[in-house]
C-alpha cells in the first residue's frame, strides 16, 4: 500500500542480495585462508549475525514501543505550545491592555520547558537504545575475535583474514541496522 514502505522493502531486498553475493564470494576465500571447511565458518557467521540481529530486533521493538508514548507527549506538547502561541498572537492587543506581560512570559516559558523536557526524554531513550546497540556490536566483534584468535595463533589465519571476516560481519549487519533506524 504505502509507497514509502514499498521503497524501504525494495532497498532492504537490494541490500540483502548484495550481502548474499558478497557472502558467496567470501566463502571460497575463507575456506582457502582459514583452512577450515566453509560449513564450519558459515555456521559461526550465521550464529554471530543471528545473535546480533536478534538483539537489534528486540531492542528496536522495545525501544519503539516504550518510547512511542514519549514521542507522542513531545508532539502533543509542541502542538499545545503552538496553539498557545497562536492564541496569544490573536489576543495580543487585549493582553497588552490588561498588562499581562509577566503572566504571558511565565506561561510561554512553562510551555517551552514542557516541550524541551518531552523531547529530551524521547531523545535520551533513543540514545540509550543506540548505546545498547553499540554495546551489542562490540560484543559481536569480541566474539568473532575470540573465535579467530586461536586460528591466528596457530598460523592458519592472517590479520588480513580477520579484517576480511569483520568486514563481512559489518555487511551482514546492515539490514538489521536499517531496521533499527
Amino acid at each position: 500500500g504505502n509507497s514509502t514502505h514499498m521503497r524501504a522493502l525494495l532497498r532492504f531486498t537490494e541490500e540483502e542480495l548484495k550481502h548474499q553475493a558478497l557472502f558467496a564470494r567470501y566463502t571460497g576465500a575463507f575456506a582457502r585462508g582459514f583452512k577450515v571447511p566453509p560449513a564450519l565458518l558459515d555456521n559461526q557467521v550465521v550464529a554471530i549475525v543471528t545473535g546480533y540481529g536478534a538483539l537489534v530486533l528486540i531492542l528496536t521493538y522495545l525501544s519503539t514501543s516504550r518510547s512511542q508514548m514519549l514521542l507522542d507527549a513531545a508532539v502533543s506538547a509542541s502542538q499545545d505550545n503552538a496553539r498557545f502561541t497562536g492564541n496569544a498572537m490573536n489576543a495580543m492587543e487585549a493582553l497588552r491592555h490588561l498588562g499581562s506581560h509577566a503572566w504571558m512570559s511565565g506561561r510561554f516559558a512553562e510551555k517551552a520547558r514542557a516541550v524541551k523536557d518531552s523531547w529530551r526524554a524521547y531523545m535520551l531513550r533513543r540514545a540509550l537504545t543506540l548505546a545498547l546497540l553499540g554495546l551489542g556490536l562490540s560484543v559481536q566483534f569480541a566474539v568473532s575475535f575470540l573465535l579467530l584468535l586461536p586460528r591466528y595463533q596457530a598460523g592458519t589465519t592472517t590479520v588480513g583474514d580477520i579484517v576480511l571476516f569483520n568486514t563481512l560481519l559489518l555487511q551482514l549487519n546492515l539490514p538489521f541496522e536499517m531496521i533499527s533506524q
